[in-house]
């Protein structure tokens, strides 16, 4: 069982930041979950909100912010403490670097695409396009750059490595499209689709359809998990990596099912559920 801390460990750093992976690697997380963004000058950080407006002193789309600009916006403490108010949105090749080697990365790709669907608030519409033919041509070739510009980081590993250096790397995304572009552009990075419930569960029959074999886990929300879930990826040789669990019952009761990986805010909390005294 794969322990991934969720932005790190986000429910005692702020989130997205070398605090809070610094934090999670303290409590003894396997791993870290990330977000990935792209700067207005094609520079990747890490980041989940496509707007800086609630996470951050600073306002607006991340995306329509140079990479010098992004620099200099501090991340919100939120009560963790005096030395989280200087938390920096940290550059994604700063984090391959610290990281990459020694922990199990999840790195989630925030394409402008799921941004055009997202918008200022948040929440998906509950009508989405399930083709290309429905997306806008300008958001395609968004996507298309973004994908780009992050499989030229990965692909160049933590320390300028290579793929070879990473202790153990997978991509995982929302966005289908954005995955398949990934697998032609570089066939090597391993994949995960990202599935969760209502509205955006539209996607889970087109990722299976785009990806099919290429993909090596799947990531569903914890209320879609139960043992058929379970038996039908296993049997697709997928890991079953589960989001956002936060609580030692549900991370047994996971296990008890045959989940792979837990993805949670707290990995000292989710360890401890597997601890025997």
């Amino acid at each position: 069982m794969i322990i991934y801390g969720h932005r790190g460990a986000m429910d005692h750093a702020p989130q997205n930041t070398m605090a809070s992976f610094d934090e999670a690697q303290r409590q003894g997380a396997d791993g870290l979950e990330l977000d990935v963004q792209l700067s207005l000058d094609g520079k990747a950080f890490v980041f989940h909100d496509f707007y800086l407006d609630d996470l951050t002193d600073g306002s607006g789309p991340l995306s329509a912010m140079t990479s010098n600009e992004i620099a200099d916006v501090i991340v919100k403490s939120r009560g963790y403490g005096s030395g989280d108010d200087f938390e920096r949105i940290p550059a994604f090749a700063e984090v391959l670097d610290r990281f990459g080697k020694t922990l199990h990365l999840n790195v989630e790709i925030k394409t402008p695409f799921m941004a055009s669907l997202a918008g200022p608030s948040g929440p998906f519409p509950e009508r989405l396009p399930l083709s290309e033919a429905g997306i806008d041509p300008q958001v395609l070739a968004a996507n298309a750059r973004y994908v780009e510009n992050v499989a030229a980081l990965l692909a160049a590993g933590p320390l300028g490595e290579g793929m070879n250096a990473y202790r153990d790397l997978i991509v995982s995304s929302f966005d289908p499209y954005a995955l398949a572009s990934l697998r032609e552009i570089a066939p090597e990075i391993p994949l995960a689709f990202l599935s969760m419930p209502g509205p955006f569960g539209n996607f889970d029959a087109l990722a299976e359809n785009l990806l099919g074999k290429s993909l090596i886990a799947w990531h569903p929300h914890f209320n879609q998990v139960d043992e058929e879930l379970v038996e039908w990826h296993h049997g697709k040789n997928r890991r079953i990596n589960v989001w956002t669990v936060n609580d030692a019952d549900s991370a047994r009761a996971l296990a008890g099912l045959g989940a792979d990986g837990i993805i949670t805010n707290s990995p000292a909390l989710i360890l401890d559920a597997f601890t025997i005294n």
